[in-house]
């Protein structure tokens, strides 16, 4: 799946944020039974996310390919 960027959220300690190409935000759950690559159907919405300052920082670019997801350059 391609998309913008992947988040490591501050708030969300459990949870892996990204940005698909349209601009809009959605949240996985990363935790032990965690099927990889990340689908559609995991994904659910957060309205509001603001990736800036404390909130959240862009994942380590391995951490693209462990999920399945491609950035666009």
């Amino acid at each position: 799946m391609k998309i913008k960027k992947l988040y490591n959220p501050v708030s969300m300690p459990d949870s892996m944020v990204l940005e698909d190409l349209n601009g809009n935000y959605f949240r996985f759950y990363v935790n032990m039974g965690t099927q990889y690559p990340i689908t559609e159907d995991a994904l659910r919405p957060v309205p509001g996310f603001a990736p800036v300052g404390l909130n959240g920082t862009e994942a380590a670019p391995y951490m693209y390919k462990i999920m399945g997801l491609e950035k666009e350059e």
